[in-house]
């Protein structure tokens, strides 16, 4: 819920733009971070930010976790900050990680693909970002890396990168061990990670160096009070929260295919039928 109103605003501007000057597309590129509030809860100190940053960076460890876990999670929900955990929802979970084995790794395939087309070697990025000291300059430099991997890509219908394209401190998150068991060579995790030292904030990159997050922002932070309503008031609210993350991950899909389908009919030639009058 602290998350949702960050990326429903994030959307509608891609959308605004899209359909209107394409020249502002540099301003999409999602540099900007996201909510305190949105990194405390999705990313910090407490039960599903634990979960979320392990799971982002080993999904291949956990997936046979998971599994067991789904087998004996039981049905009651868990209330902590900053959302109930509902058993329920994690069973499902835990069915459904298991069974997009297949889609993780095509999806990994194309970011390897991606991040070793659009960015220059380790070595070239570090030793154009050693020449020009400068902090203007080397920000210039990151936004061109940036734009190439995203906007550029999204503009010739290719398919962007992941990693780049999410927001801080999202995109400071390293290769997952899925991809870096796709990416044998090590070749577009090395590439990521230079991108990420010079171009992310060291703050964004610790948070998943060693699985620390952030910590819990007392502002937003719910008291046990809150927490007092029934399991099934808790559920809800959670499933509130899920369904908005999914809607959004919907829409960004929604878009990219609609701009594609787009593209395609604007090369179709329309053709008159024999004998038809022209007006």
């Amino acid at each position: 819920m602290t998350c949702a109103p960050y990326f429903y605003e994030v959307f509608t501007k891609l959308e605004k733009h899209y359909y209107g000057d394409d020249n502002v597309y540099s301003e999409l590129i999602f540099q900007k971070r996201m909510p305190d509030e949105c990194v405390a809860s999705l990313l910090g100190d407490n039960a599903f930010g634990i979960f979320f940053r392990e799971h982002t960076m080993h999904p291949g460890k956990d997936r046979e976790c998971l599994a067991e876990l789904g087998r004996v999670v039981p049905d009651c929900t868990l209330r902590r900050w900053p959302i109930p955990l509902p058993g329920l929802l994690f069973q499902m979970y835990t069915c459904l990680e298991n069974k997009t084995e297949a889609i993780t790794n095509q999806i990994c395939t194309q970011e390897v693909e991606v991040l070793s087309n659009c960015l220059p070697t380790a070595d070239e990025i570090k030793t154009t970002t050693d020449e020009n000291k400068d902090v203007y300059v080397r920000k210039i430099q990151c936004d061109q890396w940036a734009k190439a991997c995203t906007i550029d890509s999204i503009n010739s219908d290719d398919i962007p990168s992941i990693y780049m394209l999410l927001p801080r401190p999202l995109s400071a998150a390293p290769l997952s061990d899925t991809c870096m068991s796709i990416d044998s060579s090590h070749d577009a995790s090395s590439r990521l990670a230079a991108y990420q030292r010079v171009c992310i904030p060291e703050k964004d990159r610790e948070m998943w160096s060693d699985g620390t997050g952030v910590p819990e922002l007392s502002t937003s932070r719910l008291s046990s009070s809150s927490f007092g309503s029934s399991n099934s008031n808790s559920f809800w609210k959670f499933s509130l929260g899920f369904i908005c993350g999914m809607a959004a991950v919907v829409g960004a899909a929604v878009f990219w295919d609609r701009r594609r389908k787009e593209n395609v009919y604007a090369h179709v030639v329309t053709l008159n039928p024999p004998n038809s009058l022209l007006i």
